[in-house]
């Protein structure tokens, strides 16, 4: 999971700061270009590392 994220991220233009998995959750700290809706870049985490986890 946090190899996903770090990738994940880094395809998507982002930065990660501070990222803490947990069995149940995680908390993440994200540099975010100026352009780029934060909504639509925890979409697009969640949805890919969802996936990833099912798999």
């Amino acid at each position: 999971m946090y190899r996903s994220i770090h990738v994940y991220s880094q395809q998507l233009k982002s930065r990660v700061i501070e990222l803490s998995v947990q069995p149940d959750h995680v908390h993440l700290l994200v540099s975010v270009p100026p352009k780029q809706s934060i909504s639509d870049l925890v979409g697009s985490l969640k949805g890919r590392t969802a996936i990833r986890v099912f798999k």
